[in-house]
């Protein structure tokens, strides 16, 4: 029952956020459109369980989309966290951001030339020193390179794509001046 009720209000915020940011129509129509599904198969997933019980390579499968999904949501609480500390008080970015050295973006193209995406990303990651952000590129990554027949590539791929729009690209935009050039090369 915790798990479905996770699961719930882990949709309800994500929602809830969506409908924050009215600029993107289209993403966020697609978004709800994945939730619902996402809902829906929580549901039909626990009745299996509950009558038929699960196998071993079911609850691994299980088991990676609970963590994505706890990942989705702990950026969501984290997200409204901060909105709670600046309603308090006044936050100041002093972080200034720096142009990446060409030969760490040639690095990046290299991997991209090589089609290694995901490597490309946690290498952008740790010259941000988000080791956060690194490690779930790096498990999608291993999840499409494991799993690729079963969880098809248009799932991990669409996985990847919100990621780099909704998380890596704001990111890029912060820390590096020439961001465009970094983000053009993956």
């Amino acid at each position: 029952m915790r798990y479905k009720s996770n699961m719930a209000e882990a949709y309800r915020k994500v929602l809830e956020r969506l409908n924050e940011a009215p600029d993107d129509a289209e993403e966020i129509d697609m978004a709800v459109g994945q939730l619902e599904f996402i809902k829906y198969a929580c549901d039909e997933i626990k009745e299996y369980a509950q009558r038929d019980g699960i196998e071993e390579w079911f609850q691994n499968k299980l088991s990676g989309a609970h963590s994505t999904m706890k990942d989705l949501h702990s950026y969501i609480e984290g997200e409204e966290g901060k909105k709670g500390l600046n309603n308090q008080k006044e936050e100041v970015d002093l972080t200034e951001a720096v142009e990446l050295p060409k030969d760490k973006v040639d690095m990046i193209k290299g991997f991209t030339d090589r089609n290694q995406h995901y490597d490309a990303r946690a290498f952008i990651c740790q010259m941000m020193k988000d080791s956060r952000l690194k490690s779930i590129y790096s498990e999608v990554g291993a999840l499409q390179d494991k799993y690729n027949k079963e969880l098809g590539f248009l799932l991990s791929r669409g996985v990847r794509d919100q990621l780099d729009k909704m998380v890596l690209l704001p990111k890029l935009k912060r820390e590096f001046k020439n961001w465009q050039e970094i983000y053009s090369s993956i």
